[in-house]
């Protein structure tokens, strides 16, 4: 059965997807279909925060004075006065330049600022006091980046992680309501309280599982 295809580009995307899964055989591989399921709910998020949430540009200037106000905070700190520089309209496109970059490398404003006044002006004396131009000129911003590149690399590893747990937990769940023995019910059970207390990485929890829906389908067929 074919999904319907829909006029936004996301959502026809997911569309093609699905409606070759049954054509390559991919519903016949639990490994990769669960893949597939992560798609499916990352589409679906999309969609949702499209439909409910606030616009682009709105989130966008929301993160905007964020910067600005943890930024005019940190300098207040630092040199006990009031940052008062007018910000212009193209200092504001920088700032959202820089937001998005820094976003795009698994790392947050916080990080930024965290980083420009407890690690990067403690050691740089001539770059106090800061201005909002200069900490979002290419060079602190690439700094940030080069020095941030495990904090960057370990965010990332836990954000997949983090997917894939959730992931893991909806297909142990669906194994409990399903026919399996209970014995392997039990022991599915104390391999998800292993994986919780930490006593096995999630790479053990995966093979489990995979186990159990391989064995669920050839008792099915």
């Amino acid at each position: 059965m074919r999904v319907p295809v829909s006029e936004d580009h996301i959502e026809r995307f997911l569309s093609i997807v699905m409606n070759m899964v049954e054509p390559f055989g991919i519903d016949q591989n639990p490994e990769v279909m669960h893949h597939v399921g992560l798609l499916e709910r990352s589409v679906e998020r999309y969609v949702f925060e499209k439909k409910h949430s606030i616009s682009p540009k709105k989130k966008q200037a929301n993160d905007r004075k964020r910067f600005v106000a943890m930024f005019k905070g940190r300098y207040l700190q630092l040199t006990d006065l009031e940052y008062n520089q007018k910000i212009t309209p193209t200092d504001a496109i920088v700032i959202s330049q820089v937001i998005k970059t820094i976003q795009e490398h698994g790392l947050g404003v916080e990080d930024f600022i965290k980083w420009t006044f407890e690690e990067f002006l403690p050691d740089n004396p001539k770059f106090v006091p800061p201005t909002l131009k200069q900490i979002c000129s290419g060079f602190f911003v690439q700094k940030f980046l080069y020095e941030s590149q495990n904090l960057s690399k370990r965010r990332k590893e836990e954000d997949f992680e983090d997917s894939e747990a959730t992931d893991l937990a909806n297909r142990a769940r669906a194994l409990l309501r399903s026919d399996i023995s209970e014995e392997d019910k039990d022991s599915l059970k104390k391999v998800s309280i292993d994986y919780r207390n930490r006593d096995i990485i999630i790479g053990e929890l995966r093979i489990f599982i995979v186990k159990l829906e391989r064995k669920l389908k050839q008792k099915n067929e």
